[in-house]
């Protein structure tokens, strides 16, 4: 099959879980013998030069200044259906980009790689008449109404709300002129179907990891009575999710064990953590090698509060067979169960009681990790969910052949 993948940023390095589970898919797809083209939007925020993506039979990316814009967020919130949050990636230059591939190539799919690619379907519309998937990295008007459920400032929880109900509006217009949904998780089909998206057929095809990778890494000893997180620190959710974490659960514990540590890593962490410089937790940034700061430490630690689709780093940290404490929120859509693969935590009181109870007695819990292992090997393997992708692929040309 000849495949263009539309993509909202370009999925390189492969460092966070937006990048890596579009990269893992075209790479994936490509990897399985299929002709991949790949068009992504070159944002400042992820600004890649030239052709980085191995592996491809195609690839282009456009310059599209995505940055917030105060006074286009006010003008949009007053006079415009679209939102301003996915107004950001609409461009004349991409438009032209897409209609140029689309006037030289005959594809057999198109997809689109997540809700703020979705305006684009009409210029795909007017030179294409294969079937066309949208990708549902999240259902984007979820996270925003999550996030105004929990926060107590009454202007943001304004704010967000009003970005929730334009958001599910939007998603519900333009997902509704697809052939087909690829959402991450079930939970995720239910909401798009509760939103009222009746016409495109729907398949939950999870995130995949390079299990490879995972397989053949070099053991690094871990450090005892350690706590690690890692995400995206620019990212709304992980950032309410981590100030949640070290301004309610990290002081509690720490008193009950002194000498454990926390070791967060992730780019773009705002300024106030840094500021409350709380005891013997450690900020890294950025790191390069995830697996391997991974490695180093004992418990991960994903306390998200709002968030959708499914956690990639959550994933990732299974595979490399850690022990994982989790909100239901950050473990959303994985087929893990509680005490088996992962620990499960929701209030303040479950959080303390899970770390402690795990550091007390960790002989008790050493196979939670090798049990998440299993799970990502037997279900969570790119190659696995590359093949889903291609059959659904070709559920839907014989649809529309028929």
């Amino acid at each position: 099959m000849k495949i263009l993948y539309i993509s909202p940023r370009v999925p390189y390095p492969p460092t966070d879980g937006g990048a890596i589970g579009i990269y893992n898919i075209v790479t994936g797809a490509a990897r399985a013998g299929q002709e991949v083209y790949l068009l992504s939007i070159n944002t400042p925020k992820h600004f890649q030069e030239g052709p980085v993506v191995p592996g491809l039979a195609y690839q282009q990316t456009v310059f599209v200044n995505t940055n917030f814009n105060l006074f286009k967020a006010l003008n949009n919130l007053l006079r415009k259906e679209i939102p301003y949050i996915a107004e950001r990636f609409i461009s004349d230059d991409f438009s032209k980009a897409l209609e140029e591939l689309l006037k030289k190539n005959k594809f057999d799919i198109i997809q689109f790689e997540g809700t703020y690619v979705a305006w684009y379907i009409d210029v795909v519309r007017k030179f294409s008449n294969c079937p066309l998937v949208i990708r549902a990295h999240n259902v984007e008007y979820v996270i925003w109404d999550r996030m105004a459920e929990n926060t107590m400032n009454p202007v943001k929880k304004f704010l967000y709300s009003s970005f929730g109900k334009r958001l599910k509006k939007f998603e519900t217009y333009y997902y509704n002129k697809f052939d087909g949904i690829a959402s991450i998780t079930d939970d995720d089909t239910d909401r798009l179907r509760g939103m009222g998206i009746i016409k495109p057929s729907i398949k939950a095809v999870p995130f995949g990891v390079n299990i490879e990778k995972f397989l053949h890494r070099v053991e690094v000893p871990k450090k005892p009575f350690t706590i690690f997180m890692l995400g995206s620190l620019d990212w709304m959710p992980n950032q309410e999710a981590v100030f949640w974490f070290l301004k309610t659960i990290w002081p509690e514990v720490q008193k009950e064990i002194p000498q454990l540590e926390l070791h967060i890593a992730g780019k773009n962490a705002p300024k106030k953590f840094y500021e409350l410089n709380l005891p013997n937790v450690t900020m890294h940034g950025f790191v390069e090698d995830s697996l391997k700061f991974m490695q180093q430490y004992d418990l991960m630690a994903v306390p998200l509060l709002s968030g959708g689709g499914m956690r990639v780093k959550i994933i990732e940290g299974m595979a490399a067979h850690k022990a994982i404490i989790s909100s239901k929120v950050g473990a959303e859509g994985i087929m893990c169960e509680d005490g088996v693969n992962i620990l499960m935590a929701d209030s303040k009181e479950e959080w303390i009681q899970k770390i402690k109870l795990y550091f007390s007695d960790q002989e008790r819990f050493s196979s939670i990790g090798r049990n998440a292992g299993r799970l990502i090997e037997s279900t969570y393997s790119n190659q696995i969910v590359t093949r889903s992708y291609i059959d659904f692929y070709k559920q839907l040309i014989i649809k529309r052949k028929a």
